[in-house]
């Protein structure tokens, strides 16, 4: 299947790298050009990071071997590096009461809690992990991703530096991601997991032999607003996707 990039000269991005002391953190960036790198056969980006003008563009890498994945030429194998910008996001009593009909939203319905997945700002990037303790009313402490995807260290945050984990991908567009133990025992889950775990959708268009599916209602507390996702054909009306983010 050929893969579309939505990406395009001047979109701002964000990108993220397996190079130690910065493993498992997200820069935000701006997208100035593009190629196919002849002698090593595998396309690069031309990146501006926006948050360290000190810093020269450089060509970076659009898929990367995982460091973390012992099986050669499988999914897990390789990772996509570079991702659109973060969407907007807002606690659940700030949603709008109309949502413009290009904006995806991550909606965080309840107050950070112990094993939420976050994104901690700090020294100018997001560094992916999960909250461990809850300090006072303003801090919460970070463990940042185990190695060799992350860092693995404890930090203390500031509640307002962080943002919700949300995952991308070229067919899933933003999803929340799946927990740990959820990922291990997906048939553990009980029947009221797996009713609020269901998004209805109905089919609007077809385009370039592609589904568009406008999802009609989201019964999580943890959730996206998505107005529209861009499926491949094959996939059914109905998605069961896995949103609690509480190990």
């Amino acid at each position: 299947m050929e893969l579309l990039f939505p990406f395009k000269i001047g979109d701002l991005a964000e990108y993220k790298c397996f190079q130690a002391g910065y493993r498992g953190a997200w820069f935000r960036c701006k997208v100035h050009n593009m190629r196919v790198n002849e002698s090593a056969g595998y396309l690069e980006y031309y990146l501006d990071y926006i948050d360290y003008t000190s810093e020269d563009k450089e060509w970076v890498q659009v898929f990367e071997k995982n460091p973390k994945s012992s099986k050669k030429n499988s999914k897990e194998s390789i990772q996509l590096m570079i991702r659109p910008s973060f969407p907007q996001w807002c606690y659940g009593h700030e949603v709008p009461e109309q949502f413009p009909n290009s904006v995806v939203t991550a909606i965080v319905d309840e107050a950070w809690k112990v094993g939420d997945l976050v994104d901690w700002l700090n020294e100018g990037c997001y560094w992916s992990g999960k909250i461990t303790k809850l300090l006072d009313e303003d801090r919460v402490e970070v463990k940042l991703l185990a190695p060799p995807i992350g860092e693995g260290k404890r930090y203390p945050a500031n509640r307002n530096d962080l943002r919700p984990t949300l995952e991308w991908s070229l067919i899933n567009g933003w999803t929340v991601p799946l927990s740990q133990n959820q990922r291990r025992a997906p048939h553990m889950k009980s029947c009221c997991q797996m009713m609020n775990m269901v998004i209805t959708a109905e089919v609007c268009s077809y385009q370039d032999a592609q589904l568009r599916l406008r999802p009609r209602e989201v019964l999580l507390p943890w959730h996206l607003h998505q107005p529209e996702t861009v499926l491949p054909a094959q996939r059914l009306k109905r998605m069961v996707i896995s949103l609690p983010q509480r190990t």
